[in-house]
């Protein structure tokens, strides 16, 4: 799936993560701002995460990550 990506978008940042205090207002917030939001996973460190898609920045994801101790 990597190289697909590079063979699509070529090199350079596609991946950006920040964390959140909230994961589901964050995600009403980026629906209603056109976002594509795919499934809310179990993080590594126990926590919530979510990968948004912005339509105006193809191939450019955003990771927001729900710490477990939240």
């Amino acid at each position: 799936m990597a190289q697909e990506h590079l063979d699509q978008f070529g090199r350079g940042v596609y991946h950006h993560a920040l964390q959140v205090r909230n994961l589901d207002e964050v995600m009403k917030s980026c629906c209603v701002k056109g976002f594509e939001i795919q499934p809310v996973r179990n993080g590594t460190a126990g926590g919530r995460i979510a990968f948004f898609k912005n339509p105006l920045l193809p191939g450019i994801y955003l990771e927001f990550v729900e710490p477990m101790d939240n």
